[in-house]
This record gives C-alpha cells, structure tokens and sequence, in this order.
C-alpha cells in the first residue's frame, strides 16, 4: 500500500491564449471547477497503476470539499485518513495556453491543517512507501518522514512546489523527485547548475535516489546503483498540468511494487506522464495502468 501525504485542492481552470505577463490582463473564454491538488493527484495516480492507495489530508466545510473529493471517491482511493478542517478547501488557479504550458497559484486553505499524527503507527506500518510534497507544512513531512524511516519504509519526496529545503529532510527521505526548475532551486546548488550535475551533487552527499524530470526530454536519476537517463515519447501536448503528479504517483507505485530498478521505474513513470501531457485536466489526464503497459 502507498501512503500519499498530502494537499487536496479544487482547480478552477482557464485556458487562454498565451500567459499573462507582469501587469497583464488576458481575457478566457470559459472556466472548470475540477479536482486536484498534488496530493490528491498523486494518490488518483498510485491507484491507477494498480497499487492500494491511502490518502491523508484535510478540506474544509464547504462545496468545494465534495468537488475535491469526487474522482478519488470514484477510483476507490482510502478516504479514511482525510479530516475535516475550520479552513476552506484548498484552492488552485491555474491558466493553461494553448501550448499546454501553465501558470498555477495555490490558496492552501485546509491543507495547512494535515498533521503527521492523523496517521497512526499501525496505518504506518502497513506501508509499503510513503510518498510526500510540499503542499503541506515542512514541519509534518519531516515527522512522517521521520517515523517512516524508523520503520525502514521507503520514503519518496516530490520536492514541489519549491520551497526551502532542510538539510534534516535529506536525512530522512530515500526518493526525491522534482522539474528542472525546482532544481534549480535546491539547497545552494543554484541556477547555474545542469540538472544532471545536481542529481550528482545530492545523490553523493546524501545517498539518496535523486530524479529530475527534463519534461519533453524525458527524465534523469542519479543513485548508489548508476546513472539513469531515459527519453519521453512523442505525444501532442495539450495540458502539463498533473503530469509532474502522475510521474510520481506512477514511480512511487513501482517501488511499492518491490520493483527497486531505478531504470524501470523511470522509463514507467515516464511514459505515464507523458500520456498525461496529451490530456485534459490534472486527474482527468491521468493514465490507468492499462494505457501505460
């Protein structure tokens, strides 16, 4: 079983022409309220390729809660660790132009409110891989992932939306995943850096298995056992949004699988996210299994 830690969102969609810029006003044509959030979206993304999945969050009183809700009810994901918060529902704004690029800005809302302790130490043991981003506080990741590592259960970490990273984080995490932007971004690396020269610098001070995904260019990883570097099928991109989600969803399904070949895991979550780049909707877009192999 796969436990997805993490946010829970509605995502009010606008696709427009090109993204605005500073000071800019575009105009669209029309808007969708649909489920998302990383979280969520990762959890939707286990289940579809084939393995258990159990989803802990919050969302608020409100209507948007059984908007956020309703695919992962469909697709049989375990709502049972998602609580109720005073907080609004979590809450994406997203613009999509018609080159399938986005811009997204999140109100967290209700995913303030997850706490490591709504898992408890039976839940957890019954994990096969814990899987985490950064929709939620820092300080119950590092909990969870803390506990996790103390019952030797893989923990795998998608570094997004990029925020300050720990150094206490890289202790406690086996798997981290992230874009060619949130790379950048890490620790003190800098911008400077080649996405491969980063996965080299973490993977060797830390150990740890670290996987950057390169977009149209496929996806690299560094670990104790070589270098990976695998290439993206050709797909007509219509909507990025989710495909980050669904390649983790997919890899972290790989390893619950007891499948530990960085290689294969790569190439499967690959070719998942890329299915998803040539569909609608972060959940919508989604590939099951069956599409995948």
């Amino acid at each position: 079983m796969i436990l997805v830690f993490g946010s829970i969102n509605v995502d009010i969609i606008m696709p427009v022409f090109s993204l605005p810029r500073p000071g800019e006003t575009v105009l669209a044509k029309t808007m969708n309220v649909k489920p998302g959030g990383k979280g969520a979206n990762q959890a939707l993304a286990a289940q579809r390729a084939g393995v258990k999945t159990s989803l802990v969050g919050r969302v608020g009183q409100d209507a948007h809660a059984k908007i956020a809700l309703s695919s992962l009810k469909d697709e049989n994901v375990d709502l049972s660790l998602v609580k109720v918060s005073d907080r609004e529902t979590g809450c994406a704004i997203i613009m999509v132009d018609k080159d399938g690029e986005n811009i997204i800005s999140v109100a967290s809302g209700a995913n303030l409110d997850v706490a490591s302790n709504q898992v408890d130490d039976d839940m957890l043991t019954e994990c096969d891989v814990v899987l985490l981003q950064q929709e939620v506080l820092l300080e119950q990741n590092l909990r969870l992932a803390s506990r996790a590592r103390d019952r030797s259960i893989p923990v795998v970490y998608n570094f997004a939306p990029s925020e300050p990273a720990s150094e206490e984080l890289f202790s406690t995490i086996d798997y981290i995943i992230m874009n060619k932007i949130e790379a950048s971004k890490i620790l003190t690396l800098g911008a400077q850096k080649e996405p491969v020269e980063i996965a080299k610098a973490i993977n060797r001070q830390y150990g740890i298995t670290t996987v950057i995904t390169l977009g149209e260019k496929g996806a690299i990883a560094e670990s104790k056992s070589g270098s990976f570097r695998v290439s993206a099928p050709v797909v007509k991109v219509v909507d990025t949004v989710g495909s980050g989600d669904t390649f983790c969803g997919y890899f972290a399904a790989e390893i619950a699988k007891g499948n530990r070949s960085t290689d294969s895991a790569l190439r499967i979550a690959t070719r998942a996210a890329s299915i998803a780049c040539s569909r609608y909707g972060a959940q919508a877009g989604i590939p099951c299994r069956s599409d995948v192999f």
